[in-house]
């Protein structure tokens, strides 16, 4: 197992560390447990979850400040644990912190979300992607990504990270079911569609690849990842 503080590890090629950084927009879906929530402690999760998704340096410092109001506001608020744990998983691929600090504030605010909110969906997806890409523990990652999809098989970026193991895995079909099924619940998502294209590249499926990528530089022709993919899928 890789210790924290180390370079995250590659799935044996550069696109499933990029598409991690392009975390899809979050499902709305079973948000949290019946546990009644603070309005204002939820509309500062919301902006914190717009400005994770924006996906700069700047975005994401803006995003921690969302998401620490909304703990101020609620400190029982497990979501905004998770989302604060999402900023810092990927703070150092934006150089935003040390790969060892942002592991650790990242560990520390999803154990929080899950010790709040044991049935929360996104932290355990969190959990796992922590697990495979900072701890190389794969069992324990494919354990917390099937208890994600168990409690909430609507969560479209559980399905996503899911399709990334099992790329990283070898384990093509069954990652190509995987991210179909996350396009399939969240069809506008373009970091979904963009690993699709990955996904497909990866199971030597060229063709296939480099005609959802085409389809999505067309429909996002700002969106940087796709761009990448394809350059890659017409190697």
């Amino acid at each position: 197992m890789r210790q924290p503080g180390h370079p995250r590890p590659s799935s044996s090629h550069p696109l499933h560390h990029l598409s991690r950084q392009s975390q899809p927009r979050q499902s709305l879906q079973k948000l949290s447990s019946t546990k009644p929530v603070n309005p204002e402690a939820h509309e500062a999760y919301l902006k914190g979850l717009y400005f994770l998704n924006e996906r700069t340096s700047e975005s994401l410092k803006t995003s921690i400040g969302y998401f620490e109001e909304a703990i101020r506001k609620d400190p029982g608020y497990a979501l905004a644990y998770s989302g604060l744990a999402d900023v810092y998983d990927v703070a150092s691929d934006y150089d935003l912190l040390p790969p060892r600090e942002s592991y650790s504030k990242a560990k520390t605010a999803v154990l929080k979300a899950l010790e709040l909110d044991p049935t929360l969906a996104q932290a355990h997806a969190t959990l796992a992607d922590m697990k495979s890409a900072y701890e190389w523990d794969w069992s324990g990652a494919e354990t917390e990504f099937k208890r994600a999809l168990e409690l909430n098989p609507g969560y479209a970026t559980a399905h996503h990270w899911y399709s990334q193991y099992l790329t990283a895995r070898g384990r093509h079909e069954e990652a190509l079911a995987e991210i179909r099924r996350a396009m399939e619940l969240d069809p506008l998502s373009p970091s979904i569609r963009a690993f699709a294209g990955s996904a497909l590249y990866m199971a030597r499926q060229y063709d296939k690849s480099v005609e959802q990528l085409v389809r999505m530089t067309a429909a996002e022709p700002t969106y940087a990842v796709a761009h990448y993919f394809l350059g890659f899928s017409y190697e």
